[in-house]
């Protein structure tokens, strides 16, 4: 497993675990399976799961759910912000979403980090820096970072070398817009590519840009999260044990993605997450990510990206408050002794 050094800013920590008694919740895992004892049974058998491109553990854990005790787990082909809405229970969101939508009031906590990688920036020629980007057009679906998880990277990337983009850049807005299209013909300067559009834009023989960032290797933004897994915090609460198995079951199961990612693309096509026609898109989506949820700081991916958006203006907390209103790792320092090796 690759290691690297995170960066720490000298900030207060914050957040609590969801539900008390922590430190005795998660027993020794046992030769056939996890010993669920100490935990007791989930407060509700059904769990809505809020499922995306890049997140197979998501739509693979199903052994593990039902280990867990969940007899209804239902996979919902949503957007994240369903989580918000309260139509998900649990699903997987950027870092730079879960900040915007805490600030915004939105009832979502973070559990724990999953993968890193799943994003590109391409530019055209001429653009050799993300400070080259002063002045020019990007397309984006909107300007407001908690609607548009796009927007919200965007607006860190830009921030961490000093550039407004509220003022410096032509952001474009169109919740209708294809992005990779634009960008291959020519009708904006950069993109941000995430998920399936990653493999998509490297295969087409018009693309015109060149590859800038890749957020898999470089040394900046590989040390964060891109996507964390999010509960919706009125069920988190009302449901501690539940939300505890769950986060349990799905961090198995993104032990089990990095050790075999074809299995988990095809068992997103038997649950219908997409067609086979999606398979070698799906499985180089998958292979550009790194699911090591052990070994980065997840809270220090929500402090960095929450300083980039304070310092833009475009949260009003400051970061301190933002990452304790954001931050429930409790659990997940528990399972990280659990499991400190996949499983």
């Amino acid at each position: 497993m690759r290691r690297r050094a995170l960066l720490r800013a000298g900030l207060a920590l914050g957040g609590s675990a969801i539900g008390a008694g922590v430190a005795a919740a998660c027993a020794p895992a046992s030769a056939g399976g996890v010993s669920n004892v100490a935990l007791g049974p989930p407060e509700s058998t059904t769990v809505r799961i809020v499922s995306v491109a890049c997140d197979p553990a998501l739509w693979s854990a199903d052994d593990y759910l039902k280990e867990e005790g969940f007899s209804d787990a239902r996979i919902l082909p949503l957007a994240v912000g369903a989580v918000a809405r309260g139509d998900g229970d649990i699903g997987v969101g950027y870092t730079q979403w879960i900040v915007t939508n805490v600030d915004a009031g939105k009832p979502v906590v973070a559990l724990a980090g999953l993968h890193t990688g799943c994003g590109e920036v391409w530019t055209r020629p001429g653009i050799s820096s993300i400070s080259d980007l002063k002045g020019k057009t990007i397309d984006v679906l909107s300007t407001d970072a908690v609607i548009d998880a796009w927007y919200g990277v965007w607006a860190a990337l830009l921030g961490h070398v000093g550039i407004d983009p509220r003022k410096d850049v032509n952001f474009v807005a169109d919740p209708n817009a294809n992005t990779v299209e634009r960008f291959i013909q020519g009708r904006s300067d950069a993109i941000l590519a995430l998920s399936n559009q990653v493999p998509v834009l490297r295969a087409s023989p018009n693309n015109p840009g060149k590859l800038l960032i890749d957020m898999h290797s470089d040394g900046t933004w590989s040390r964060y999260y891109c996507c964390q897994l999010v509960a919706n915090r009125d069920w988190a609460r009302q449901n501690p044990i539940a939300t505890k198995r769950a986060t349990r079951a799905l961090l198995r199961a993104n032990d089990r993605v990095a050790k075999d990612p074809a299995a988990a693309v095809m068992a997103g096509v038997n649950a219908g997450m997409f067609t086979g026609a999606m398979y070698d898109t799906v499985l180089a989506t998958l292979k550009n990510c790194t699911f090591e949820w052990r070994e980065l700081d997840a809270e220090a991916s929500i402090r960095f990206n929450a300083v980039q958006l304070s310092d833009q203006k475009l949260v009003k907390g400051t970061p301190q408050q933002l990452v304790a209103q954001a931050s429930s790792f409790g659990y997940l320092k528990e399972l990280k002794r659990q499991f400190p090796g996949a499983n």
